[in-house]
């Protein structure tokens, strides 16, 4: 029988038991564990968040173990951790998936930067960019389609019930009543349910063609077609439940569902991004990749659907490295800024078990109480999995006392009395100025102050000229729709 104790001590000793008797780590000590890579060299063998560094001489942990970046608004997080990260990344030809808050690093001041490395090392770059959405495409559908042609009809049910829960977050708690909101969400699932079954093409099954039956003649036009026939597929069932409603009740429910997608529904631009694919996830380990997802900070209308694309890109490359014999052959590396905004589904799980598939997860967060409300039942579990904590600065003082118990304790050797290895005050005392800003680091048994340059601090950067990396707009791929009348000739042809 399995020690459930030892498992537990093991997993969750760092915070959870007495601190044990610890000093600060030396240079040296760094040096000795860490990769030592050359910054000047075009191509370098390992990549990771800086944490000692030396002129074009940097110290990085590259195993594929996960990072906690705790930092607050202007603690420069962004051009003294994650830019020097993206471009040390790119020396080494990583894949990464970048949630760019504002679009600072795809085409802000930092893009000279970003990009200028990712452009010199032969980089696809990919934007999904939700604030004019004129780039790069995702099918938000597509996951579940091909969950469903592989004959995973169970998941690609909940690939497409976890979709119908996102654009339900729209409306939920506007009605008084639960029943509008299920059933809707319900109506959803089982129109996506239909279409499939009908033989829908990939570039038909889509946000597109779901916002095409929101009205009153396509669903009468249903409600006929499946009064004709009797199923046993329970999707096929609820549909023809919904639809056979009294009129009045399903005018409700349809205008429930309506809401539930208005961002899609009036906005072509999104809904058009969101129905067609530009790029495979496959390329993320077949070549050398970067794709931005863009997401303004001003609005949260687009911070669920950023989190879901998130989810649907790590759980492909799962998926994809199960069939490799457990691990990707490129290692692929997912940087999300404000990562408590966008609720990423079974964070968890992913970053208990992507280590071992070759992926690599970059968490940076404002503070402790902003990660456990974004993530309630998963936050410790979170933090304990997180090699790697790199702490910038925080006014939040539960933040600072766990960092403090965390980093355990030290014997004043004049006073003969314990006192904790860094106390709260040395934390809120970290400097800040233009070229640096003082980070402390805590490992598994390292605990570090160091300095942290800024982007433009290195010499080995190059910043690129700024007019080059303003976002082209492209000529997404059109996406098409089953109209009612050709699912209605398709479900005849398959039933009748």
């Amino acid at each position: 029988m399995t020690d459930s104790r030892y498992i537990y001590e093991a997993d969750w000793r760092d915070y959870a038991f007495e601190p044990k008797e610890v000093n600060f780590a030396s240079d040296d000590e760094i040096k000795d564990r860490f990769k030592c890579i050359e910054l000047t060299q075009k191509n370098v063998d390992g990549s990771g968040i800086t944490i000692l560094t030396e002129g074009n001489t940097s110290y990085v942990n590259d195993k594929t173990e996960m990072a906690m970046i705790f930092g607050g608004t202007g603690s420069k997080k962004t051009r003294a951790v994650i830019a020097p990260l993206i471009c040390t990344l790119a020396k080494s030809r990583e894949s990464m998936i970048i949630l760019d808050v504002k679009g600072e690093l795809s085409t802000g001041a930092l893009a000279p930067y970003v990009r200028g490395s990712l452009s010199d090392a032969g980089y696809k770059q990919v934007f999904l960019d939700f604030r004019d959405m004129n780039a790069d495409s995702i099918n938000i559908m597509e996951p579940a389609y091909e969950m469903y042609q592989s004959g995973d009809k169970d998941g690609a049910m909940r690939e497409i019930a976890n979709i119908a829960a996102l654009i339900g977050e729209n409306s939920r708690g506007k009605s008084n009543d639960p029943y509008w909101d299920n059933t809707a969400s319900l109506l959803f699932v089982s129109l996506c349910a239909l279409l499939l079954k009908v033989g829908a093409r990939k570039d038909q099954f889509n946000m597109l063609t779901i916002a095409s039956y929101m009205n009153e003649r396509v669903v009468d036009k249903l409600a006929g077609l499946l009064s004709q026939y009797e199923s046993t597929d329970v999707n096929i069932v609820n549909l023809k439940t919904i639809v056979g409603l009294p009129d009045k009740t399903r005018m409700c429910v349809l205008s429930t569902l309506s809401s539930m997608m208005e961002p899609f529904i009036n906005n072509n631009k999104l809904l058009n991004m969101l129905s067609n694919s530009s790029f495979t996830i496959e390329e993320l380990y077949e070549r050398h990749t970067a794709i931005f997802i863009i997401v303004p900070d001003e609005v949260s209308t687009y911070d669920m659907a950023a989190g879901l694309i998130i989810k649907q890109i790590d759980s492909k490359l799962v998926s994809d490295a199960y069939e490799m014999n457990g691990k990707l052959p490129r290692r692929v590396n997912f940087i999300c800024d404000e990562f408590c905004n966008y609720k990423i589904r079974d964070a968890a799980r992913s970053v208990s078990s992507d280590r071992s598939r070759n992926i690599r997860w970059f968490y940076v967060c404002q503070s402790l109480g902003q990660l456990e409300k974004a993530y309630p039942d998963d936050y410790e579990v979170i933090l304990a999995n997180c090699a790697d904590l790199f702490y910038l600065n925080s006014s939040e003082m539960r933040l600072l006392e766990y960092l403090s118990k965390r980093s355990g304790v030290r014997t004043d050797n004049l006073q003969g009395e314990s006192r904790p290895l860094i106390t709260v005050q040395q934390l809120q005392s970290l400097k800040k100025t233009d070229a640096y800003a003082e980070a402390y680091y805590v490992s598994k048994g390292i605990n570090f102050v160091t300095k942290l340059l800024d982007i433009s601090a290195y010499e080995c950067y190059k910043k690129h000229e700024s007019r080059k990396f303003m976002l082209m707009k492209r000529k997404q791929g059109k996406a098409n729709v089953m109209v009612i009348e050709e699912l209605c000739k398709y479900f005849r042809k398959r039933f009748g």
